[in-house]
């Protein structure tokens, strides 16, 4: 099994020169008419005149920018020799970037003005450097001529000045400055063409200086036991690109800088590649992406043979164990299907799997093959789920494709997809984030279907038709079955109306500050004074109210070994309360030892009050309680149940974690607008169908210092009974 192969566009967009059919269209798009017949000559800025050199697509393209871009006459408050002059006096490269670019929106919006609305893409890019540099042409000649000088120096000064910003660009935006105006447009812009070659030329001067810093760097590099694997495997991409641009400048300007330095950089990459010999073993101490930049830099440089060849095969064979392991996590939940129809194990298998894909994405990408865009992102599932069905041979493929075809299989993908938009469309981030889940699992399934026909294509197999003999055909599942799927896998309940409420998970934003708050004014509140008195007199140096809550609550300690204590012994019905009590709080002191007020602190907050906070967001708007319908509230009635479990967090400190449950609620109240409760506003339930759990833990620091330290999570389970 080989790696995924590299993500690669749908489309190819070619870049098409200016041809004379295509002015043609243009012109006849703003001008209402073709260009029939082009002058010999046409006006320049300074008055004068330009005869072209003859070619005819030359003479045609001259009218079109005389049409578009008229050079003569523009209003000395020209607003885009305004943006440029901006432009122009910066010195630093981010500012100059951000000015260009907004030079770039102004002569969009005018070519709009002037009727270019319905150019787009390439077409739009040149026509906008063409009125860019005829900008630069005006404002060069503008500047007028210095006292001093003659025209030419001046001109040439004002060049300069124009360079001087310009070099702050990338390479690619001059490189087709410069492009347009070579393209028979120089007797337009011969000042800003010169400029733009200028600038272009400084940058090809620095780069000629890059690459002989990294031939001298390079060559340093000469004893792979000691030497900084990562800093040369860094320095050999960014020679390699530096190498690549160097060339392309040379082509573009007609320079003979890459020709002279042909011999320096052969030798640099001979020394490389005697460096990375297979008898210097270095690749296991690479990571992917030293291994990708050693790769690529040594093939920008030339052929690398047996040498580089050792290396991307080492990058090959780590593309390949990502995807095994990727087609290993999810080939169980193709069995689950073929085997027993589990939608719930194949939804869950898939959902777990999900790491796995994550990790071949992420390797691929650290390894030179980023699928960038979610269409990218897309083809690279694509081709992983391909790879799980090649696994599968020809009867198994074919019991495969008839389920995705199932009614249960289309339900799936329905409800999957509904509760995933529904989530992710919640103002919550937490609660948008829950709906990635069942939402991807339902893009999973639409890429089977098409891959599975693919597939049967590829295998000249026919569609398979399900028979009463064959049990992993087609399929009758009633839809609760997928909502259990929902349920069971997501946490998620899903009604007929297309609702989501997220029965199972951590509570939302306002739920957990809810809590904090809770422990924030309880800390507030804290007074170390207030302890419980024996009736000896004594002080027992707890809160009064952990003595109250011991016997209604279930109170318990674990030890550092992980054993869990009860605190309070409920089987003891001869000695009374006090002694009882008294007992819990020497197992406590086991815990706590001598930090007197730690223990005050743990029986503080493992009381009633601690779920204040939890008990008015179950009775407002917020409640994570929901009815099918999305209705928030609480459950009233049943039979309620308060846990503590005290522990040794092993840094001096303590871990108080807090639980409340409630079974056989026969009731389900909606919060109302004026906060008075009413109880004919209450709403049934099923008997089945009244339960609801709600567990968060805090800390209690060496320091006393209290913090939640697990958020509230909680789980539930409402329906509505028969009479609603």
């Amino acid at each position: 099994m080989g790696p995924i192969p590299p993500v690669t566009s749908h489309r190819t967009v070619e870049r098409a020169p200016f041809s004379p059919d295509a002015y043609r269209v243009l012109v006849g798009r703003l001008g209402g008419r073709a260009v029939q017949q082009a002058p010999a000559s046409v006006p320049r800025a300074s008055g004068r005149t330009f005869s072209g050199p003859g070619r005819n697509d030359g003479d045609l393209r001259r009218p079109l920018l005389g049409m578009l871009m008229p050079t003569c006459a523009r209003p000395r408050n020209d607003p885009l020799r305004n943006v440029l002059r901006c432009f122009v006096e910066q010195k630093e490269e981010t500012a100059a970037t951000s000015r260009y670019e907004a030079l770039c929106r102004a002569v969009r919006e005018v070519l709009h003005k002037e009727g270019c609305a319905g150019l787009v893409g390439e077409p739009l890019a040149r026509l906008q450097r063409a009125r860019i540099l005829e900008t630069m042409e005006r404002f060069i000649v503008s500047l007028g001529k210095d006292s001093d000088t003659s025209v030419e120096q001046t001109m040439e000064r004002h060049r300069a000045k124009v360079a001087a910003a310009l070099v702050l660009l990338p390479r690619d935006e001059l490189r087709s400055l410069l492009r347009v105006a070579d393209e028979n447009l120089s007797g337009w812009v011969p000042g800003a063409r010169v400029a733009v070659k200028l600038a272009y030329e400084v940058k090809a001067e620095r780069l000629a200086l890059t690459v002989n810093e990294g031939i001298r760097r390079l060559r340093c590099y000469c004893r792979p036991q000691i030497d900084n694997i990562e800093n040369l495997t860094r320095e050999i991409a960014s020679f390699g690109r530096a190498v690549v641009m160097l060339r392309e400048d040379a082509l573009a300007l007609e320079l003979h800088t890459a020709t002279s330095m042909d011999g320096p950089i052969g030798d640099v990459h001979q020394h490389l590649l005697d460096y990375l010999s297979p008898t210097q073993d270095i690749f296991p101490n690479l990571d992917n992406r030293q291994l990708n930049s050693l790769v690529k830099g040594m093939d920008h440089l030339g052929e690398g043979g047996e040498v580089v060849g050792k290396y991307r095969r080492e990058a090959e064979r780590r593309r390949r164990v990502v995807v095994e392991a990727y087609v290993e996590a999810v080939r169980p939940a193709l069995d689950a299907i073929l085997k027993g129809s589990d939608i719930a194990a194949f939804v869950a298998i898939l959902e777990k799997a999900e790491s796995y894909g994550s990790n071949a994405r992420v390797v691929h990408a650290q390894l030179g093959n980023e699928a960038k865009g979610e269409d990218d992102a897309m083809v690279f599932r694509e081709n992983l789920l391909g790879r799980v069905l090649q696994t599968l041979d020809s009867d198994e493929l074919t019991a495969f494709a008839a389920w995705l075809e199932s009614p249960v299989a289309h339900a799936l993908i329905e409800a999957l997809d509904t509760a995933g938009r529904a989530l992710s469309s919640d103002d919550d981030d937490a609660t948008a984030e829950l709906g990635k889940g069942p939402y991807t699992r339902a893009v999973e399934m639409r890429i089977l279907q098409g891959c599975v026909q693919q597939q049967l294509e590829d295998r000249n197999i026919k569609p398979y038709q399900a028979g009463p003999e064959r049990a992993a055909g087609p399929i009758k599942v009633d839809v609760p079955d997928v909502a259990k799927v929902l349920r069971d896998v997501f946490g998620v309940s899903l009604n007929d109306k297309g609702v989501a409420n997220v029965c199972s998970g951590p509570g939302t934003e306002q739920v957990q500050g809810a809590i904090m708050k809770c422990l924030r004014d309880m800390l507030a509140t804290f007074d170390p004074k207030k302890r419980h008195v024996w009736k000896d007199g004594t002080d027992s140096g707890v809160d009064p109210t952990f003595i109250i809550d011991l016997p209604r609550a279930d109170y318990s300690m674990k030890t550092a070994d992980g054993v869990v204590d009860s605190l309070y012994d409920r089987t003891r019905v001869v000695d009374d309360r006090e002694s009882r009590a008294k007992a819990a709080i020497e197992k406590l002191r086991t815990i706590t030892g001598d930090n007197l007020r730690n223990l005050q602190l743990a029986s503080y907050f493992a009381n009633q009050s601690v779920f204040s906070g939890l008990q008015r967001i179950l009775l407002s708007a917020q409640s994570p309680v929901r009815l099918p319908d999305g209705r928030p509230g609480c459950l009233v009635g049943g039979v309620q149940k308060v846990t503590y479990q005290i522990a040794d967090d092993a840094d001096g400190g303590l871990l108080l974690s807090a639980g409340y449950t409630i079974r056989g609620a026969t009731h389900f109240m909606p919060p109302s607008p004026d906060g008075v409760e009413r109880g004919n506003d209450m709403v049934l339930l099923d008997v089945n169908h009244g339960c609801a759990d709600f567990t968060f833990a805090l800390r209690i620091d060496e320091d006393g210092d209290v913090r939640l330290s697990a958020p509230l999570v909680y789980n539930y389970d409402v329906m509505p009974g028969e009479a609603q």
